[in-house]
């Protein structure tokens, strides 16, 4: 899993950027995909550090849940 360093709001989707190593690597998702995945696009621009990246499976779980948050 990668952490997500920021998200880039595009007009079909969201932009995920990740770190590797030394360079900024992104991580497009479309909106259908967001849904598919039940991930909140507001949530995710909103507060990305809760989220991972799983590059090898194009795939973001939440790494907590959202009614957990204090």
């Amino acid at each position: 899993m990668k952490e997500i360093i920021t998200v880039i709001s595009r007009p079909n989707g969201l932009d995920l950027i990740w770190q590797q190593r030394d360079e900024s690597m992104t991580e497009p998702f479309t909106f259908e995909e967001l849904v598919d995945m039940q991930i909140n696009a507001g949530d995710l621009l909103e507060n990305p550090n809760d989220y991972a990246l799983d590059v090898h499976t194009h795939r973001i779980v939440a790494k907590k849940l959202s009614f957990l948050k204090k």
